[in-house]
């Protein structure tokens, strides 16, 4: 029953996503294009220019606001509004509906972040396209140079970042998901989206604060370390390792407990406390 409801919610949210996903890539598209022809000394016309510096910055804060709108929307309609009447009549436990829609979104968080460098991508290979013959071979000696300096603690750091990028998809939609259910408690069902909003906006600042201070301290750690070390390119690049590598394991942690705390209380919420509109 899990794979139907993730079908299922995959089928409703990717309407949402779809058009804006065409939209970056377009955008950025001809992006390239205004790039390959300014490196060719080909003039652009400044209001072009303006207008997709607009588009482009436009289309990226969409996304971002479609991803927590439709996490919010999605939960709040198929748990606790209308679709919420079919889906607590449905054979299927409450944590396979919190599973089935954190899956989903986790998904197209996934399909944003590849969508987003394939737009990047294109500019850089319009840049690439548009360098001298002198020009790619510094390119390739440049990277040439760098080889020695990735160690396999510089790829282990990345790593690190990946997956605590990877986690962070996780926790994002939960957290809305508990503001929702918070929201639609009926103690405050006839304020839900005020609410649902504060309780987003506090959990978000405690979180915050937390990362805050562990970011001082390793940047203080980090200063401190930098002192009797010699600024040479080596040295740089291990300092900027280790920072990479505490940084990315504090965001795994915290992202780690709030996957938990924020799963837990949207359990108990849904399974216990269930308010349909």
């Amino acid at each position: 029953m899990l794979g139907k409801l993730i079908k299922y919610e995959f089928k409703a949210t990717s309407r949402y996503f779809v058009p804006i996903f065409i939209a970056m890539i377009l955008v950025f598209f001809i992006n390239s294009l205004l790039v390959y022809a300014n490196l060719n000394y080909v003039e652009v016309n400044e209001v072009v220019v303006g207008i997709m510096i607009a588009l482009t910055l436009g289309v990226i804060i969409a996304l971002s606001i479609i991803e927590i709108y439709v996490s919010a929307k999605r939960f709040a309609q198929g748990v606790f509004g209308d679709e919420g009447y079919l889906t607590n009549t449905l054979p299927v436990k409450t944590h396979e509906i919190i599973i089935s829609k954190t899956v989903v979104m986790f998904l197209f968080g996934i399909f944003s972040l590849i969508v987003m460098v394939v737009s990047i991508g294109m500019v850089c290979v319009a840049m690439y396209s548009s360098l001298p013959p002198e020009g790619i071979k510094s390119f390739w000696d440049g990277l040439e140079q760098a080889y020695p300096f990735i160690t396999s603690d510089l790829i282990l750091a990345i790593v690190f970042f990946m997956i605590s990028l990877i986690i962070g998809m996780i926790s994002s939609p939960l957290l809305i998901f508990l503001c929702v259910s918070i929201g639609h408690l009926k103690a405050f069902v006839s304020h839900k989206y005020l609410v649902g909003i504060l309780s987003y906006v506090i959990i978000s600042i405690i979180a915050g604060i937390f990362s805050s201070s562990r970011f001082d301290q390793i940047i203080l750690g980090m200063n401190s370390t930098a002192e009797y070390v010699n600024p040479t390119i080596e040295n740089n690049i291990q300092t900027m390792t280790t920072f990479l590598n505490k940084l990315s394991v504090e965001s795994i942690l915290q992202s780690v407990i709030l996957i938990v705390v924020c799963y837990a209380a949207t359990q108990f919420i849904v399974s216990r406390k269930l308010n349909l509109e």
